[in-house]
């Protein structure tokens, strides 16, 4: 028996390599493919979210050294560890599998020759496709082991700089959508804005007084006595936003005494049933826009001659006793006419584009106690709207309007247990003031209680006003793909891709009698095969080109 034949042959098919089973070493192969694939997953999802940037390293000096080493140590075990010795294990597991798959199967010498040399680098795989080209054996599998090998390289490559730490600023300046808070700016536009025409004041005037129950974000594009725009949600952008915004304001004065057509007439209940229209017809070129009856405590006057100069007497009439034994009585009381001028000015205000809050208040500061003075002339509108406490008729009912209950409880004024029937006023004499209002506690309330109603008819689907809509410039976050860890997860996606095609995924029964194609195998194989060794036997000069051409027929090692 010759020694060759004493060599054992591996037709078992628990053939082994590495100490694995083919089977087994299949399935360890594919696996590991498959955890590269997971890492690269795993680091994809760390990056798109930008979790990774909580992991940040404060750089306080120019010459730190920390950030430089924590960089060059990640770079160098992801490379060291990962790729040199991973990558090995990869190559080395699917160029024995690549091998003992094309063995198991019947096709030709030329094309097991293709692919030993292909697994052999990248560089023999590309002349190995080149020779294909020439004269095609097997074009397929040179071109999915030369696919495979540059997907290793690309690994090696980009490897190194995929866990590196980079400083990173990826965001853009974009247009984004606002919805206008107010189209005006004037005085003006306020009067086209409250006497426009299907305005549902009943509704605005219901909603107004809850506001305060309100959190900022459900009354985002409101603040205090300004209206801003804001930014369309959802939005992608981030930062803060420059948007208009647009502030009331009121100036408050007294009407002097001269100014008013009344006097005190013991005849009528002039606090309760006169219309207030009626008692400053003459008010000249007074600006009004709003008008009040003031029976409480004002401080602090301008002058010490103020109260002789706005203070008129007016007649309160009332009962003693239920049924009015001593018939009606009346009473002077000392009242107010206050007029205030409305205003609005715009201005740019700063604003967090994902909350719409403002990020500095836009209202200007204001001196805490103003002095009551007279109104001034002249630059607003004469229009006032009728807003104080009113009498239908002669009968029961005690009304008090809505916004006039708002404005008090905004003062601080406690009416909750005031009368709402007229028998009960009737009933008692005028209370004794306990309030002192103050002229600039009245311009804000006044201001931001407007404000409240230009935002609520914004608001309304029904009843309100359409706003067009704008645009302001933001910041907005950009999805920087990682080219690098793409570059590593497709092309780990693709080496399990072809790891499964190469290297196979169940035995083909019978195993090779060899398990790979070095040159002791080929001695081997020209020995124990006949055919084989006569068709190369009669190649004369054995070049490449005549080699292969020699090559082409059919073989299948399972049988030999």
């Amino acid at each position: 028996m010759s020694v060759v034949e004493k060599l054992p042959g591996c037709s078992s098919p628990n053939a082994a390599v590495f100490g694995l089973s083919i089977l087994g070493l299949r399935w360890l192969c594919h696996l590991l493919h498959f955890f590269m694939i997971v890492l690269h997953s795993v680091l994809i999802g760390i990056y798109i979210p930008y979790r990774a940037r909580r992991l940040i390293v404060p750089v306080t000096q120019d010459r730190w050294w920390l950030p430089t080493a924590l960089s060059v140590s990640l770079q160098a075990f992801y490379t060291a560890r990962i790729l040199s010795i991973y990558g090995t294990v990869l190559v080395a597991l699917i160029q024995h599998l690549g091998l003992i798959y094309i063995l198991e199967q019947k096709q030709k010498l030329t094309a097991l020759a293709d692919a030993s040399s292909a697994w052999s680098g990248l560089g023999s795989a590309i002349a190995g496709l080149w020779n294909n080209a020439r004269l095609p054996a097997h074009m397929a599998s040179s071109a999915l082991i030369t696919i495979y090998l540059t997907c290793t390289l690309a690994l090696h490559v980009v490897g190194s700089s995929v866990m590196s730490l980079e400083a990173f600023n990826d965001t853009i300046a974009v247009h984004v959508p606002t919805k206008t808070s107010w189209s005006g700016s004037s005085a003006a536009s306020l009067e086209e804005t409250f006497d426009g025409s299907g305005l549902d004041w009943q509704t605005i005037d219901e909603i107004v007084p809850g506001m305060a129950h309100m959190d900022s974000l459900t009354v985002q594009g409101l603040s205090g006595p300004s209206v801003y725009d804001t930014v369309i949600q959802p939005s992608m952008a981030m930062g803060i936003a420059q948007v208009n915004a647009s502030t009331i304001s009121f100036e408050c004065g007294l009407i002097p005494s001269r100014n008013l057509s009344v006097t005190s007439n013991t005849g009528v209940d002039q606090v309760l049933l006169s219309e207030l229209s009626a008692m400053v017809a003459g008010s000249g070129e007074l600006a009004i826009d709003v008008l009040y009856m003031l029976t409480t405590g004002l401080a602090p006057f301008e002058s010490a001659s103020a109260v002789d100069d706005y203070a008129v007497a007016l007649n309160w009439s009332y009962c003693s006793g239920g049924g009015c034994p001593n018939g009606i009585m009346n009473k002077e009381v000392r009242t107010f006419f206050a007029g205030c001028s409305m205003s609005a000015t715009s201005e740019i205000v700063s604003l967090d584009v994902q909350t719409n809050v403002l990020q500095i208040t836009s209202s200007k500061a204001r001196d805490q106690q103003g002095a009551w003075k007279e109104l001034p002339e002249g630059g607003a509108l004469r229009k006032a709207p009728q807003s104080n406490t009113t009498i239908h008729g002669m009968s029961s009912d005690y009304t008090i309007p809505l916004m006039d209950y708002y404005l008090m409880q905004q003062l601080g004024i406690d009416i909750a247990g005031a009368p709402y029937q007229i028998s009960k006023v009737y009933n008692q004499g005028p209370p004794e003031p306990t309030y002192v209002l103050n002229v600039t506690d009245l311009e804000d309330a006044l201001a931001e209680m407007v404000a409240a109603m230009l935002w609520t008819g914004s608001q309304l689907s029904g009843g309100g006003y359409e706003l067009p809509t704008g645009s302001t410039i933001a910041l907005q976050s950009v999805l920087a793909w990682n080219l690098k860890l793409l570059i590593a997860f497709f092309s780990s996606l693709i080496m399990l891709c072809l790891a499964i095609r190469l290297g196979g995924i169940r035995n083909r029964g019978k195993s090779p009698s060899i398990l790979s194609v070095g040159v002791l195998e080929m001695i081997w194989l020209a020995d124990h095969d006949p055919l084989m060794r006569s068709k190369v036997g009669e190649v004369e000069n054995p070049t490449v080109d005549n080699l292969r051409a020699a090559g082409m027929f059919e073989v299948c090692f399972t049988d030999v």
